[in-house]
């Protein structure tokens, strides 16, 4: 029974996490009219700025929480006037491609900055 109970919890986790990047991309969406296909790699910008203030810098996991998602909401704005804003009013597939260009270049930043293996934040607890 324990086992179940933890699988439910795990599934209500995973699920929560699943429903805030859709909420956050309908969001987007919503206000830009650009579907932002590099969302996913932002919050994977944002874990690993946490990882770097927490093994490189030694801070601890809240602070290194909340420098990380300024940090990302910095890399939101450069992202918007750099890529989202001068395709705003091109039609057809151009506000697509530069989303997806967003993508592979936030993507593969991560992986020359820190690597391709994945890395763990240590326990705060």
């Amino acid at each position: 029974m324990e086992l179940f109970l933890q699988q439910v919890f795990n599934g209500i986790m995973l699920g929560s996490t699943y429903a805030i990047v859709a909420l956050g991309l309908t969001m987007v969406f919503g206000i830009l009219h650009v579907p932002n296909f590099a969302h996913g790699q932002m919050y994977m910008l944002g874990a690993y700025v946490c990882f770097f203030l927490i093994t490189v810098f030694g801070f601890t996991y809240w602070p290194a929480l909340a420098l990380s998602a300024i940090v990302l909401a910095l890399a939101g704005v450069v992202l918007e006037f750099l890529v989202f804003r001068p395709v705003r009013d091109a039609g057809g597939v151009t506000p697509f491609i530069a989303a997806l260009g967003a993508l592979i270049i936030l993507e593969n930043a991560v992986v020359v900055l820190w690597g391709p293996e994945g890395h763990r934040i240590p326990n705060p607890y």
